[in-house]
């Protein structure tokens, strides 16, 4: 089930980061993203724990109606009694039936701390990248292509990256140049792009988590590595 693979590869990559020497330099407020992350990762899993409960809950094992043991599909005599078993007694076996419409809201809700977690942890990234000691600063608070805050970098030789939605530009002099995003081909000043992250940073603000996802890059984690 993706659901296990979700919430224990998080759990998973929680552990990595907590266990990173970066983690020593960060500064309050990037600590506090990496709390938020964790925080989100605890979510999922304790989800993981009800979505796994509501499947399982209320089923009952057969058992034999002579001596009360539990019988398997494939006997034909109970292991506790030696009573030979019948199909009626696996028919008055039980299953409770799935609350699907609980379910259901149980896998939206996952999917959205699903993407927290996604997002904070390109916030997170961003931050050891800064602190790990290549060179990485951030030109701007927000990306002026989708307007996500805090996932901008750039190396010392002048290429941007926005790690949530792979816009990308490169420095020429004084202005920065865009070549992959929805203004790709201008070139602008640092105070001109800043004026577009602001009004980016507003709209993407007014965006429900779902429209948020539909930003995010599907090749992103091999674009970061090739970046950081």
């Amino acid at each position: 089930m993706e659901t296990i693979y979700l919430a224990f590869e998080a759990k998973k990559q929680v552990a990595q980061v907590a266990s990173s020497e970066v983690l020593e330099s960060l500064s309050e407020g990037e600590s506090s993203v990496i709390r938020r992350w964790i925080s989100t990762a605890q979510e999922m899993i304790g989800l993981y724990i009800e979505i796994v409960g509501l499947l399982t809950d209320g089923t009952e094992e057969p058992q034999c109606t002579e001596c009360g043991e539990i019988i398997g599909h494939d006997d034909d005599f109970c292991r506790g009694c030696g009573a030979k078993l019948s199909d009626e007694q696996f028919k008055d076996s039980k299953s409770a039936a799935i609350d699907e419409e609980k379910l259901d809201n149980k896998f939206e809700r996952f999917d959205k701390y699903r993407y927290e977690f996604n997002e904070v942890g390109l916030e997170v990234t961003a931050a050891m990248a800064y602190n790990a000691g290549r060179n990485i600063t951030a030109p701007w608070d927000h990306c002026p292509n989708c307007g996500k805050g805090r996932t901008v970098l750039e190396n010392d030789k002048g290429e941007v990256l926005c790690l949530f939605c792979n816009a990308r530009w490169e420095k020429r002099r004084k202005k920065w140049a865009m070549h992959r995003g929805e203004l790709e081909g201008e070139k602008k000043s640092k105070g001109e792009w800043d004026e577009i992250c602001r009004e980016s940073a507003a709209q993407f603000e007014n965006l429900d988590w779902e429209q948020k996802a539909e930003l995010v890059d599907t090749n992103i984690e091999e674009l970061q590595r090739d970046f950081t």
